[in-house]
């Protein structure tokens, strides 16, 4: 599935990303300019549901998992044209556990030895979310 904006899983209509728990990955590529001296570089993810692990130009600048949902990028890996992002974002397990709930025991995807669900529950928030920005800090103009 590919989507074309950042949305929440659990507000889709397709009952497959709707209900899902796992992993999904995200990539995209983009050009900046040039970080003037001083300047230290961040990738804000704006809101995740519930967590990611982030690698620009195939270096792995590790996981977010609560506010502010950045992370610093190190020096020499920003470059000024053809940056490859991926993010790598988890949810919870609760939106599987809902639907299951209301299915038979043979139909399920999950087991459990128990499941506080119930299917007419509100799905939780899953996926990038966003807004993700490049940030720039400290003295001296990007």
């Amino acid at each position: 599935m590919t989507f074309t904006r950042l949305e929440d899983w659990a507000l889709r209509p397709e009952p497959e990303i709707r209900n899902y728990s796992g992993k999904a990955t995200y990539k995209t590529a983009f050009d900046c300019g040039e970080l003037a001296a001083g300047k230290r570089a961040f990738l804000s993810l704006g809101r995740v549901a519930n967590i990611a692990s982030i690698k620009l130009n195939g270096r792995d600048l590790g996981v977010v998992w609560c506010e502010p949902w950045r992370i610093a990028i190190p020096d020499g890996v920003l470059r000024t044209r053809g940056n490859k992002l991926e993010i790598v974002v988890a949810n919870l397990w609760c939106n599987r556990l809902i639907a299951d709930s209301g299915l038979a025991e043979a139909q399920r995807l999950t087991w459990t030895t128990s499941n506080p669900f119930h299917p007419d529950d509100v799905r939780v928030e899953s996926g990038l979310l966003g807004p993700v920005i490049l940030q720039t800090l400290g003295s001296g103009a990007a």
